[in-house]
């Protein structure tokens, strides 16, 4: 199921495909191939537009590791391909992109199994690599800790902030984007919290989002996701549930030039309730969780739930 919320291969390359919208419908070009490389394979491309309409993308190369190219004029042709290095090889997971407002520092973030000395199996180092006009720069962020997916980050007006979590919910500022502070927890209970979500408003308020997977004990009576219990209307269709447990949704918010805090962490699920779900909504979401601000700056949670729920799309 979709949802939405609002609140206020052999050798391979990477190919982009571009789309023109008319009245009667859309109209692709042919691929382009952004990558060039034929001796080796292209994987986990992420793409962004920045402010000044330049397209951006990274990709995972099998034997160069991360690669970056932008296009100037409207994808109808790439740059050449800039080359992370050596430290990116082996990388996992799809690398993220975010673009300053001029368009003229990009950031990248991304992670790959733990080189650290004694570093339990399962671990990720955590990187940021800085690039900018003739110059790449690439910073560790965290070493040795426990991923489900990609470190996620986004410009906050006065430096980078990057996010990741497993177990835990961390942030790290940097006011220059090649130094970064000690990371911060914001989880508020201890959790199975996937990859968190990141977004900036126009006033430089950093919204931090995640979901959990408290849903997974089968066994425990209530259980939204996998023993949905209630009210049943005469097909024995649940109407009204009763569950009290389940995915739980977290939102964190930082004010603009404030420092994260754990103590600004709400449990959206303890929020979102209407006559169905008079206990709060628990989903069954993990890892699918996206937060974007739309031109009004209003700020959107959108995700797929996996409960066995009839639920259909939401704002």
């Amino acid at each position: 199921m979709f949802h939405a919320k609002s609140l206020g291969d052999g050798p391979c390359g990477f190919v982009m495909g571009l789309c023109t919208a008319t009245a009667q419908g859309q109209v692709f070009s042919q691929p382009t191939n952004v990558s060039q490389n034929p001796a080796s394979d292209s994987v986990y491309p992420a793409m962004i537009v920045d402010s000044a309409g330049n397209i951006d993308v990274a990709w995972v190369d099998s034997a160069s590791g991360i690669n970056f190219a932008r296009s100037t004029n409207a994808g109808l042709s790439f740059l050449p391909a800039v080359r992370i290095g050596n430290v990116s090889i082996g990388v996992a997971f799809q690398p993220q992109i975010a673009v300053d407002p001029t368009g003229t520092i990009i950031e990248i973030a991304w992670a790959k199994p733990s080189a650290a000395s004694g570093a339990p199996a399962g671990t990720f180092d955590v990187f940021v690599s800085q690039l900018t006009i003739g110059a790449v720069i690439t910073t560790p962020v965290s070493t040795a800790v426990k991923l489900v997916d990609s470190p996620r980050l986004a410009f906050d007006g006065t430096g980078v902030d990057v996010v990741w979590g497993n177990t835990e919910t961390w942030i790290s500022h940097s006011p220059n984007g090649t130094t970064f502070n000690a990371p911060i927890n914001l989880s508020i209970a201890p959790q199975d919290s996937g990859g968190p979500r990141v977004a900036v408003d126009k006033s430089g308020n950093i919204f931090v989002a995640w979901t959990d997977r408290l849903a997974e004990d089968q066994n425990k009576q209530g259980n939204f996701c996998t023993n949905p219990t209630g009210t049943t209307n005469g097909n024995g269709i649940i109407t009204v549930f009763s569950n009290t447990f389940g995915g739980n949704y977290y939102l964190n918010e930082t004010p603009s030039l404030s420092t994260p805090n754990s103590a600004n962490t709400r449990n959206l699920s303890k929020e979102w309730v209407d006559q169905n779900y008079p206990a709060g909504y628990f989903g069954c979401s993990y890892d699918s969780l996206h937060l974007f601000f739309d031109q009004k700056d209003n700020l959107h949670l959108l995700w797929a739930d996996e409960a066995p729920l009839v639920r259909g799309a939401a704002y």
